[in-house]
C-alpha cells in the first residue's frame, strides 16, 4: 500500500508513466520528484487519496503516509501505527536503494547503512543489526539473484500496465471479481465503474442511483473535474424526450458515438457538455432501472468505438452489478 500511488499512475495513466520515466532517467532525478513535475501531485499523495475514497482503515491509511524518523515523535498516533510507518518508509528506502540504477556497490552499501541509522529509533532496533539485514540483500553471493528477481517482477510488472490487453478481456475479468466479491461487499459499484474506465480509456464515470423520491442521483463518479459539479448531476425518472430516459427505459446498454447529435438536457449540457461521445449501461432488478452507470470522452482524439463484443460484456458486467442492488446495498456506498 506504501506504493500504490505509483502502482495506479502506471497501470492508469500509461502514457504519463513513460513520460516521467523517461524525464526521470533523462534528468537523473526519482520518479516520484517527476510525477510531481508532470503531474502536479506526489505519488504518496495519490496513494493517500485513494486511500481516503476507498474507506480503508485508519490504522492503513496512517501506515501508508511519509515520516521522517528524525522528526520529533508524534505522540497523537498510537504506537502501533508509529511503528507501522516506520517499517514501510524503511522497507521503501532499502527496496528503492537495492534497485536504484547506476550505483557501485559501495555507494549502495552506504546507502543501505545510513538508511539503516535514520530508522534504528522508530525501529527500537540497533542500526547495526538493521544494516546487516539490508547489506545480506546485496552482498555479492545474493546480490545477482536478489536484484533479478527485483527487476524480473518490475519488468513483468511493467508488461501487464502495457499489456495490449482488448476492453473485453479486461471487463469479463471485472465480471469474475463481481463474482468473488463477498455477498455483502458495497464495492461492487466501485470495482464496476473503475473497471469500465479503465478498459475502455474513458474520461469520466458517473453511476447514478435510484431514491425514492424517484430521482437518479450520482453517487460514485472517477474522473477530473466532476466533484464540483454532483449536486447538479441528478435527474427525475419521470419520462422527459431526451437520451437519458431512454438509456433508462433501454434494456441494454447504448453508445452514442456522436454527443452532439443526442438529445441531451439541459443540466447535462451545463455540466458535462464537453463530452464527445458516451456510453450508458442501465443496470435492471426485477424488470427496473434502479441505477444508470455513464461513461464519456472529452476528447474528440481519444473517442472509440465500441464493438458488439465489447457491449456484450459491459452488458454482463451490469447484469452481475444488479445482484448487489437486489441486496440492497446501495445505500452503504458512499465512496465519493
Amino acid at each position: 500500500m506504501r506504493q500504490i500511488g505509483k502502482l495506479l499512475v502506471a497501470f492508469y495513466l500509461e502514457h504519463e508513466w513513460d513520460q516521467l520515466r523517461r524525464k526521470a532517467a533523462s534528468e537523473n532525478i526519482s520518479d516520484s520528484v517527476a510525477c510531481a513535475a508532470l503531474l502536479g501531485v506526489t505519488f504518496d499523495e495519490i496513494g493517500i487519496e485513494a486511500a481516503d475514497r476507498w474507506r480503508l482503515p485508519e490504522t492503513i491509511r496512517q501506515g501508508m503516509r511519509a515520516s521522517n524518523p528524525a522528526a520529533p515523535v508524534d505522540e497523537t498516533l498510537p504506537k502501533h501505527v508509529r511503528w507501522l510507518q516506520a517499517v514501510t518508509n524503511y522497507s521503501t528506502e532499502v527496496a528503492d536503494a537495492l534497485t536504484a540504477q547506476h550505483v557501485a556497490a559501495d555507494g549502495r552499501e552506504s546507502m543501505l547503512v545510513d538508511i539503516a541509522h535514520r530508522y534504528s529509533g522508530a525501529l527500537n532496533t540497533d542500526p547495526e543489526t538493521l544494516a546487516s539485514m539490508s547489506l545480506a540483500l546485496a552482498d555479492e553471493e545474493a546480490s545477482d539473484g536478489v536484484i533479478r528477481e527485483i527487476s524480473e517482477l518490475q519488468a513483468n510488472a511493467n508488461a501487464i500496465a502495457r499489456a495490449n490487453v482488448s476492453a473485453e478481456v479486461r471487463i469479463g475479468a471485472s465480471v469474475e471479481d463481481l463474482r468473488s466479491l463477498p455477498s455483502k461487499s458495497a464495492l461492487a459499484p466501485a470495482l464496476a465503474s473503475e473497471s469500465i474506465l479503465a478498459s475502455l480509456h474513458l474520461s469520466r464515470t458517473l453511476v447514478f442511483g435510484r431514491q425514492a423520491n424517484n430521482e437518479f442521483h450520482t453517487r460514485l463518479a472517477l474522473g477530473h473535474g466532476v466533484e464540483p459539479m454532483l449536486r447538479q448531476l441528478r435527474f427525475s425518472a419521470e419520462f422527459r424526450p431526451d437520451v437519458f430516459h431512454l438509456a433508462i427505459t433501454n434494456p441494454v446498454g447504448i453508445f452514442i458515438e456522436n454527443a452532439h447529435d443526442a438529445r441531451l438536457p439541459r443540466w447535462y449540457k451545463d455540466t458535462l457538455g464537453e463530452a464527445q461521445a458516451f456510453v450508458f449501461l442501465p443496470v435492471k432488478s426485477n424488470d427496473s432501472t434502479v441505477a444508470l452507470v455513464y461513461g464519456d470522452w472529452t476528447h474528440p482524439q481519444h473517442v472509440r468505438k465500441i464493438s458488439p463484443p465489447e457491449m456484450s460484456a459491459l452488458n454482463e458486467l451490469t447484469k452481475e452489478l444488479s445482484f448487489f442492488f437486489q441486496r440492497e446495498l446501495w445505500k452503504e456506498v458512499e465512496l465519493i
